[in-house]
């Protein structure tokens, strides 16, 4: 029975040695640490529903100001101004992650190159394959 225990100590000993320290905390002090983060979580979140809402302002107080601009023939219609479809995307864009057809055309010729050149590793692989089986016969 003794002659276990230091086996068991070396064990254990190994084992703590190759974790990561930890810190030991008060579940108190951890659950408030806890509650610190997910309140600025949620403060940050709200943060974020306001500038949504002030940018979604913002550019209505824009659309409406060009249109009394236009009514009163000051300057031209310009392409650049979001009426339509064209602002539904942008505001799913605030919300959400959206590619630019420049961003998905060079994601496509990049997948383009990586395949060509797995196509390549691959074809000189089977090549290096054939060979060395033909040296062998």
């Amino acid at each position: 029975m003794f002659d276990k225990a230091p086996s068991s100590n070396l064990i254990i000993f190994i084992i703590c040695s190759s974790r990561n320290p930890f810190e030991c905390k008060d579940i108190k002090i951890a659950l408030t640490e806890i509650r610190k983060l997910q309140d600025k979580i949620s403060d940050l979140e709200s943060d974020k529903t306001n500038n949504i809402r002030t940018i979604q302002t913002l550019m209505e107080e824009k659309m409406r100001l060009n249109e009394t601009i236009q009514r009163h023939g000051m300057y031209k219609y310009s392409a650049t101004t979001n009426r339509g479809p064209a602002s539904l995307q942008n505001q799913y864009c605030l919300i959400n992650n959206c590619y630019t057809p420049t961003e998905f055309a060079l994601f496509g010729v990049g997948i383009c190159i990586l395949g060509i050149l797995i196509g390549v590793v691959v074809l000189s692989y089977v090549r290096y394959y054939a060979i060395k089986l033909d040296d062998c016969e």
